[in-house]
C-alpha cells in the first residue's frame, strides 16, 4: 500500500511539473511559494520605450532552455510570472534600425530595464530606414563655405545637441529668423552647434557675403537637393534638433522670431538633467 502511494505521488508531481510555466526543475519547496510578476522594460539609452521588440527569456546562460518569448508592448514592457529569486538570460531580436542591444542581459530582479543604445544611421542604409520624430538621425556630413567638414557623429562627441536649419538666400522668413538664432547661439555655442544648411542656391562667395551682412557666426554649409529630399524638407526655414543621443527630437517648419524661444529650446536640450524625449512645440517645454 505504501509503495502504491509513493507511485501515485510521483505521478502527480510529474504531471504538475509538465504543466508548469516555470523552469522544469520546480521543487516541492517552490510549490509553496507564490509566483511574482517580472517586468522587463525595453527602452532606449535615454529612457524612451521601444515596442515591437522580440524578447526571449532563458533559464540558462547558454540559452538552451527557453522559458518565455513575446513582444514588448507599446510602453516597452514585457511581463511574465514565476517564482521569486530566479535568474534569467534575456535576448532581444527585431531591434529597430539605429539601435544596438547587448548580446544578452542578465535579469536577477522582478523588474529590469533593458537599454538599447541609439546609433546614427549610415546614409547607405537610407533606403531601408524611415526617419521619424524620436528616431535615430542620419550620420550626415556637411562642408561649410571655408572648406571645413562637419559630421553629426563627431559633433555629438563634444556637443549636447546639433541644430540643422534649412534656408535659402531668397527666403524672407529665413532672413527674419537668423538674428534671433544668432543671439541665442552666442549663449549656447559651447554646448550646441548650429549648421545653416542651404540646399538650393548660392555659391560660397554669396553665402559668405550673406552671413557677413547679418553677422552670423555659426557654420554656413551647403548640400545638394538630395539631402532635402531625404529629410522631406518642403518648406523654409525648417529647423531640426538632434539630441545628445543622436535622435531627431524636434522638427519645426517656419521662422522663430524671438530670442527667448530659441533660448528655451536650446536650454532644454543642453540641460544636465535632459532625458530623451520629443518636442512638438516650444510652448510644450516646461
Amino acid at each position: 500500500m505504501k509503495k502504491l502511494v509513493l507511485i501515485l505521488l510521483s505521478m502527480v508531481m510529474l504531471i504538475c511539473g509538465g504543466c508548469s510555466n516555470g523552469p522544469a526543475d520546480t521543487t516541492v519547496s517552490d510549490l509553496s511559494q507564490e509566483k511574482v510578476v517580472y517586468t522587463l522594460s525595453v527602452t532606449t539609452e535615454g529612457g524612451m520605450p521601444l515596442s515591437g521588440v522580440r524578447v526571449y527569456v532563458y533559464n540558462d546562460k547558454e540559452q538552451t532552455d527557453l522559458a518565455w518569448a513575446g513582444v514588448s508592448e507599446k510602453d516597452g514592457s514585457f511581463k511574465f510570472s514565476d517564482y521569486a529569486n530566479n535568474s534569467y538570460t534575456v535576448v532581444l531580436q527585431d531591434v529597430p534600425v539605429g539601435y544596438i542591444s547587448e548580446e544578452s542581459y542578465t535579469v536577477d530582479n522582478t523588474s529590469a530595464e533593458l537599454k538599447l543604445k541609439a546609433q546614427l544611421v549610415d546614409i547607405k542604409d537610407a533606403d531601408s530606414y524611415v526617419l521619424k520624430l524620436g528616431g535615430p538621425f542620419y550620420n550626415l556630413e556637411f562642408t561649410d563655405v571655408n572648406g571645413n567638414t562637419y559630421k553629426i557623429s563627431e559633433l555629438l562627441k563634444t556637443k549636447r545637441a546639433v541644430v540643422l536649419n534649412f534656408w535659402f538666400i531668397g527666403c524672407g522668413p529665413c532672413r527674419n529668423e537668423f538674428p534671433y538664432m544668432q543671439e541665442s547661439y552666442l549663449q549656447y555655442k559651447d554646448k550646441i552647434e548650429i549648421l545653416a544648411v542651404n540646399p538650393t542656391d548660392g555659391t560660397n562667395a554669396t553665402v559668405s557675403a550673406y552671413a557677413n551682412e547679418l553677422g552670423l557666426t555659426f557654420p554656413m554649409v551647403s548640400s545638394d537637393s538630395s539631402v532635402a529630399r531625404l529629410l522631406n524638407i518642403t518648406a523654409f526655414p525648417t529647423t531640426i534638433v538632434i539630441d545628445k543621443y543622436g535622435t531627431m527630437a524636434y522638427c519645426h517648419v517656419g521662422s522663430i522670431t524671438n530670442t527667448s524661444e530659441f533660448n528655451k529650446l536650446f536650454g532644454f536640450f543642453c540641460d544636465d538633467n535632459y532625458k530623451q524625449t520629443t518636442i512638438l512645440n516650444i510652448s510644450d517645454i516646461k
